[in-house]
C-alpha cells in the first residue's frame, strides 16, 4: 500500500512516484518506489530502483518489474487495474494477481489520513 503521486512523463505516459505516508509529501530520505508503462512489455509496472529482479547475477526482467499488468496501450492506469490481473515477480512469476487503486478523494479529512482538506 501507499501514495502515489503523478510525477512525470516516461515513454509518453504518465509515471507515479511513492510518497510518504505520514504526510503525502515526497520522501526526503527514502527512494521511493515507482509505476509506470514499460514500452518493452506493453505492460504497465511496478518497480523500485534499489531492487534487482536476478537472481545469481542473471539479467533482469524487462524494467525491472516486481509487478506487471497483462498486456495494454491503456494510458489510464486506475483503468488497467481495475480490468486486468498482474504477475509478481518474487524470484519466480506468480499469475493472477489483482491490484486496488483508488484515488485520494474524500468527504472528512480522515478519509485521507488528514491529508489536504476536502470540500
Amino acid at each position: 500500500s501507499g501514495i502515489y503521486k503523478e510525477s512525470a512523463s516516461y515513454g509518453g505516459y504518465p509515471m507515479y512516484v511513492e510518497q510518504n505516508k505520514n504526510d503525502g509529501k515526497p520522501f526526503k530520505n527514502t527512494v521511493g518506489a515507482e509505476i509506470k508503462y514499460c514500452h518493452e512489455i506493453s505492460s504497465w509496472v511496478f518497480m523500485h530502483p534499489l531492487i534487482t529482479t536476478s537472481t545469481k547475477g542473471e539479467e533482469e526482467n524487462e524494467c525491472s518489474w516486481l509487478m506487471r499488468s497483462q498486456e495494454t496501450l491503456d494510458y489510464d492506469f486506475i483503468n488497467v487495474a481495475s480490468e486486468s490481473s498482474f504477475d509478481v515477480w518474487t524470484g519466480e512469476i506468480t499469475q493472477g494477481s489483482t491490484l486496488i487503486v483508488t484515488c485520494n478523494e474524500c468527504s472528512a479529512r480522515s478519509d485521507c489520513n488528514y491529508h489536504g482538506t476536502c470540500s
